[in-house]
């Protein structure tokens, strides 16, 4: 499903969430099918007493809906959540991303995070006596364009009631369009560029903003590593890189500091010979990298290699396990802006860790954390609604305030932006630690 969109085979048939109806959750994440099989109607279902239908786009590589349906293939899950189904190739590609990954594997690896996320909050959700959706996964194939089709289709025909997604950027506004143009409300967890929602009546986020971000990265800079000279390297294939540049140049100037030099990649960039020698001839105290983690894992290691010892600094898209492991630990020493960290003393992060451990033996990264709290903040909206109707829905988000999440208080302010704090984190050969909590 590679030039042809999402196929919705398995799909057709399935009509509005009856009363009493368990609905069903549909995700795209690896397989060229949706597959399904109908739950007993003897189940309460949807949030309390209200029965609605969620669509969930996780790109670059999967895209969900909630509805009433069924499901088949399983895979890992936690007790008592809802389970994924497990494509062999395709799950083995997500978790273990090899060296010149391309953005599919990226997004199967995002992709599979903000999965468990959910699963999680799923799982809470159950715990309080609710039910909700069984889960399945197929590809999307990474792309805008399928991305836009599936959202207009689920829109159209699937009749959901809420979107929950996409990932990324790119996909978050191609997806947001169709969005808006259908009325129906989009969440997405951890798409951080300005124009996601600009102009927008129907799309939301719970994460922070480019515009955030970016000058937060460079009081960082500025304030605690003390540069006063710094380089900007930007991926100019991605909008979230390239905003992200320019909120740090902006930022970065109005601070007195300087910027020394402005250079860009692409995303079949594999040999950054050609900028690493300028940053050598250029010397600045910090390097900053608004790149995804595979981009982000060749730089820092070439730069090394070549000499360069300037502290990087990054943002949200470095976030992975996978940067330690592209890099054979080369990343060490800088530091990146993002959503969460497990090391947070607060009591909603120490359970959160607690439950997500027990449930997939490994420790929960940003995108796993902002997926659990674009579910719960869903959930809540629609509880609030005491309704399926999409404008209900819709108000009901905007509505958000001191929403208490994993990843800190969200408030959804009027251009339906998370107004909230960020974190700071030291890489290390194998993992990150906190540095600091700052507010925007």
């Amino acid at each position: 499903m590679r030039s042809t969109g999402v196929d919705y085979r398995g799909m057709n048939g399935l009509g509005p969430a009856e009363s009493g109806a368990k609905p069903c959750f549909f995700v795209t994440r690896g397989a060229n099918r949706i597959a399904a099989k109908r739950k007993s109607r003897k189940e309460e279902g949807g949030m309390g007493s209200v029965t609605f239908r969620v669509a969930v786009l996780f790109a670059l590589a999967s895209m969900a809906a909630f509805g009433c349906g069924k499901t088949e293939e399983r895979g890992k899950a936690p007790s008592g959540g809802t389970p994924a189904t497990t494509e062999t190739g395709a799950e083995k590609t997500a978790a273990q991303p090899e060296k010149g990954a391309k953005p599919a594997e990226r997004g199967a690896t995002f992709g599979v995070e903000t999965e468990n996320g959910i699963n999680l909050a799923v799982t809470d959700i159950k715990a309080e006596g609710k039910t909700w959706p069984e889960m399945i996964t197929v590809d999307n194939g990474g792309s805008p364009t399928q991305t836009a089709s599936a959202v207009k289709r689920f829109i159209d025909s699937d009749k959901v009631s809420v979107i929950l997604g996409p990932v990324t950027s790119n996909e978050a506004i191609a997806a947001g369009d169709q969005a808006e143009a259908g009325m129906v409300p989009l969440v997405t967890p951890t798409a951080t560029n300005v124009m996601v929602t600009v102009n927008k009546k129907y799309v939301f986020r719970v994460c922070y903003t480019d515009d955030v971000q970016g000058p937060m990265a460079a009081n960082f800079a500025y304030d605690t590593l003390k540069a006063r000279r710094a380089a900007v390297l930007v991926n100019s294939s991605e909008s979230y890189s390239m905003g992200l540049g320019d909120a740090f140049v902006k930022r970065f100037k109005e601070r007195g500091g300087e910027i020394v030099s402005q250079m860009s990649f692409t995303k079949d960039t594999d040999d950054f010979g050609a900028q690493i020698s300028q940053l050598r001839l250029k010397s600045p105290d910090a390097i900053f990298l608004p790149a995804y983690y595979e981009a982000t894992a060749k730089c820092i290691s070439q730069a090394r290699a070549a000499g360069l010892r300037s502290t990087f600094v990054g943002t949200d898209g470095w976030d992975s396990p996978n940067l330690y492991t592209l890099s054979a630990g080369a990343v060490k020493g800088n530091y990146f802006t993002t959503h969460f960290s497990p090391q947070e003393d607060r009591t909603a992060v120490k359970r959160f860790v607690q439950n997500y451990r027990a449930a997939y033996n490994e420790e929960p990264g940003a995108l796993a954390a902002l997926g659990y709290d674009a579910a719960m903040v869903v959930f809540a909206a629609v509880e609030r609604a005491g309704s399926s109707d999409r404008e209900a829905i819709t108000k009901a988000i905007a509505e958000t305030r001191d929403f208490d999440g994993v990843t800190g208080k969200i408030t959804i302010d009027a251009n339906h932006n998370a107004v909230k704090n960020l974190v700071i984190l030291e890489t290390g050969e194998k993992s990150a630690s906190l540095k600091t909590v700052v507010s925007p």
